[in-house]
């Protein structure tokens, strides 16, 4: 980039030349994105000292991978118990893991490093392609964050944080070199490839960002490609997909990543219909920030229909500008890449049963999006510049889309925080009973299994028990065995979940109602005086 011709920095229309002694005023929108970045990593440091976003078991697990790298137990591909999904996260926070122990907030510090990685990408990016003060409204709208927004970049639970960085960077990199970038061009292929390849192997929902980087790059320079360039690339998403690749080409038929990804479009057909509500008018505004913890209310829907249409009004002034001039092709067609990036995202996720059926959860397929926070934005943006009537729409719509997000992001600490802290303290305590107990190994539910066998260290091992006290899923199979081979296991469950009613029936069955048992918060911890389960 720094090597690219002087005119690639005057490409875009609404960027003017610094007038003589107007250097510093050339610095300006630079600094005011900086002191948005900073506001938006201090904001995140801040919740993630105060225990949010909620801990689960998913995030102790991905907490447990990187304490068996960090002793050099176990070097994990894939998160525990699947085939899909790398364990980049676990890697990253091995080494603070080895230094301070089992810790979610220094667990979660990785993720504000990658956070802060997207911010420098994403000006860049902006910056290059559209315009300066442009790229400070963006890094604004990236610095708030409604509750799915901030799990996404704040949770441990592999992927979601990690592929924005990777996409934002894939797409400068694809744009810096179609520019020009002269000096170690190799290594920018080498990087690209690398990059791209870590990101496939780390979740695949970054599959249509990669896939409009690499078209801007054919588009650009696909003579380069075809020779010495392409193989550089190559090599580095052979790299890169190193451990995507070893577990393949052994893996079983239908075993393979690539179909076990798919198959979770499998279940129970959704009607087109719900999918599209869940997909699109869930999907859209959950991911770019606009809902509140939880929920999505009727009037924030309606963001959805907004974004999705300024998306396309992106694509297709993107397109025009490559049909009528050849002036600064590379930019437009970043401009258009970052449009088809969401656009395919979006109907990738709305193919899938899970947009229709758990459209609050699964809303972190759409993760990727705030990527292309910048093409939606864009056609706003260009309304406030024309002046009169335009600019008026421009800026009205413009504003109530800043308002809201910043209305979701206080709705964050008014209500989510306090629930996170005390279900972090409920947590700590249950841990501390188990260890004044002299409690070693137990069953529990899923969702409280890992987190005790991570917060403890392992030092406690819990196995899962389903609903109904029969094994349940296991990710780390090992401490099945563990707990299966101790005298008298003990049993944490929710209080009266089913679970809970089941054991307390097979309890008098037993004709020992009265097992001693402690009571932590919402969970009823069982003391058996012998093996209750075979």
């Amino acid at each position: 980039m720094q090597n690219a011709p002087a005119s690639v920095a005057l490409e875009s229309a609404d960027v003017v030349p610094p007038r003589p002694g107007g250097y510093r005023w050339a610095l300006r929108p630079a600094l005011v994105a900086a002191a948005l970045g900073v506001f938006g990593t201090l904001f995140r440091l801040v919740l993630i000292a105060a225990d949010y976003p909620r801990a689960d078991s998913d995030e102790a697990t991905i907490g447990l991978a990187a304490l068996h790298v960090a002793a050099g137990e176990n070097f994990p591909i894939f998160f525990y118990g699947q085939h899909y999904m790398g364990t980049i996260q676990a890697y990253l926070a091995a080494p603070l893991l080895a230094l301070g122990g089992p810790s979610t907030l220094l667990l979660r510090l990785p993720l504000v490093l990658l956070y802060v990685g997207f911010l420098v990408a994403m000006y860049r990016l902006v910056s290059s392609v559209y315009s300066a003060w442009f790229a400070v409204l963006v890094i604004g709208v990236l610095a708030l964050g409604s509750d799915r927004v901030l799990k996404d970049q704040l949770i441990a639970h592999g992927g979601t944080a990690e592929v924005k960085p990777a996409a934002a960077l894939l797409i400068l990199l694809a744009y810096a070199l179609a520019v020009g970038w002269r000096r170690y061009r190799a290594v920018g292929f080498a990087v690209w490839g690398l990059v791209a390849g870590l990101s496939l192997w780390d979740h695949l929902v970054i599959a249509p960002y990669v896939l409009v980087a690499a078209g801007v790059l054919v588009a650009c320079r696909g003579r380069e490609l075809a020779g010495r360039m392409g193989a550089y690339l190559l090599a580095g998403l052979a790299v890169g997909a190193a451990p995507l690749l070893a577990y393949n080409l052994r893996a079983q038929p239908g075993q393979d990543s690539l179909s076990i990804f798919l198959s979770q479009n499998d279940g129970p057909p959704v009607p087109l219909v719900e999918r599209l509500v869940g997909g699109v008018l869930m999907g859209v505004p959950l991911s770019s920030g606009v809902c509140d913890p939880g929920v999505c209310r009727p009037w924030q829907r309606v963001w959805a229909l907004a974004l999705l249409a300024l998306l396309v009004v992106s694509a297709v002034l993107a397109v025009r500008a490559l049909r009528t001039t050849e002036e600064a092709r590379a930019r437009h067609l970043v401009r258009l890449a970052l449009a088809l990036g969401a656009l395919l995202s979006i109907v990738a996720y709305t193919r899938s049963p899970a947009a229709g059926m758990t459209p609050m959860e699964s809303g972190r397929y759409l993760c990727v999006l705030p990527v292309s926070v910048p093409a939606m934005l864009w056609p706003l943006w260009r309304l406030v510049r024309r002046g009169g009537v335009p600019r008026k729409i421009g800026a009205g719509v413009l504003g109530a889309l800043l308002a809201t997000m910043v209305v979701a992001t206080v709705m964050v600490v008014a209500s989510a925080v306090p629930d996170a802290r005390a279900d972090a303290r409920e947590q700590r305590q249950l841990v501390d009973t188990l260890r004044e107990t002299g409690v070693r190994h137990l069953y529990a539910g899923y969702w409280t299994c890992n987190r005790i066998n991570f917060d403890s260290g392992e030092t406690i091992t819990c196995a899962v028990l389903g609903d109904n006290l029969r094994p349940g899923f296991d990710r780390y199979r090992p401490y099945r065995a563990v707990v299966a081979a101790a005298d008298r296991p003990a049993f944490v469950f929710v209080a009266d979940s089913p679970a809970d009613g089941r054991l307390r029936a097979h309890l008098r069955r037993r004709g020992v109602p009265d097992a001693p048992t402690r009571t932590v918060g919402k969970y009823h911890v069982y003391l058996p005086p012998a093996r209750l389960l075979p």
